[in-house]
Parts: structure tokens; C-alpha cells; sequence
């Protein structure tokens, strides 16, 4: 964390069981990512002192782990859903949540998915296009991005419909704009 703070970069902790996440908020990091197991005196901390939250919740609906050993198996089952019901008591209370996707566990490409279990945890569909913008641009400290406004960077993606009426059509990406340049513009 000292490292961090004399380099300017938010530093970020690998946390599922509260003990870690505790020491974690305690010692001054930026981000938890995960934070499956917080108890709810840890979450009290944590939304106290501003901590980040990447849940990558998304994990506990879309790891297959029907070809892991037994007891990891077990140990999925128990997890999950207290990691699940975790993230839906930080939504719940206000906790700064953004989006992550803890690629290679979820492949590249698939963020649409965390927007959509963020939202089946309990964020409105306009709360979790903020976690995969202005929050993320908040949590990584960086301005120029995050949000569509004159002289910031022109990432833009569109999709045909109203995601925040319904945020599955953000599956369906059919313009890309990265950086003023266009990649991707599907006709229709």
C-alpha cells in the first residue's frame, strides 16, 4: 500500500475470506476484488473508509465446476451463495462497486455478463453501466475515460436496445469505438 501511494497507483487485494478482506481495508488498499465472505461488520468498515469492491460475481453463475474434484465442488457450493447474497448486502448498502470479470477464469469478452449478474444481485441496470464506467474510472483514478463528454477519449460501444431497460442487450455489441476509431459497426 505505501508503494502504491508513492507510486499514485491504487493498489488492489485478492480477498474471499473476511480475516483477508479485514486486514486488507484495514492496511488502506483500494479495492478488494472478490470479497466473497465479508461479514457485515467488515462491510461496515469498509463502506466507512470508501473501499472499492470488484466483485466478479459473475464467477458463481458461470464456472463449471462439474469437473473439479469433490470437494472443490463442495466447497463451490457452499461459497457461491454466500458470495452471491455478499455482493447483494454491499449493492444494498451503498458499497462503490465496479465492474470486473477475473479473466481467465471468465474469458476475455464476457463483461456483459458481470453487468447482467450485478443486476440480478440488485443494481438497477443504469447502476451497473456505472460500475463498468464512471466507477471503474473513479477506481482506477483516471479521468479521460468513463463517461461521454467533449476532449475524453471516445471509447463507445452500442447495442440494439435500451440497456437500461433491459441490461442483457449489452450481450449483443454491435459498434465498437475505441479512442475516436471505429472497430466493429455490424450494419441492421
Amino acid at each position: 500500500v505505501e508503494e502504491g501511494r508513492r507510486k499514485n497507483v491504487p493498489v488492489a487485494a485478492h480477498a474471499h475470506g473476511d480475516a483477508g478482506i479485514r486486514a486488507a481495508v484495514e492496511a488502506g488498499f483500494d479495492c478488494i476484488e472478490h470479497g466473497s465472505l465479508m461479514s457485515d461488520e467488515t462491510l461496515d468498515l469498509f463502506i466507512e473508509r470508501g473501499t472499492f469492491l470488484v466483485p466478479t460475481t459473475y464467477l458463481a453463475d458461470g464456472m463449471d465446476v462439474s469437473h473439479a474434484p469433490p470437494e472443490l465442488q463442495a466447497k463451490a457450493a457452499e461459497v457461491f451463495p454466500r458470495a452471491k447474497a455478499t455482493v447483494s448486502k454491499a449493492i444494498e448498502r451503498g458499497a462503490r462497486i465496479a465492474c470486473g470479470t477475473d479473466a481467465p477464469a471468465i474469458p476475455h469478452g464476457r463483461n456483459a455478463k458481470e453487468l447482467i449478474a450485478l443486476v440480478d444481485r440488485g443494481m438497477t441496470p443504469v447502476q451497473a453501466i456505472r460500475a463498468a464506467t464512471t466507477v471503474a474510472a473513479e477506481l482506477i483514478d483516471v479521468e479521460d475515460r468513463g463517461r461521454l463528454e467533449p476532449g475524453l477519449l471516445a471509447d463507445v460501444i452500442a447495442v440494439p436496445g435500451d440497456p437500461t431497460a433491459d441490461i442483457t442487450v449489452t450481450e449483443q455489441v454491435r459498434f465498437v469505438m475505441k479512442g475516436g476509431q471505429v472497430y466493429r459497426h455490424d450494419e441492421g
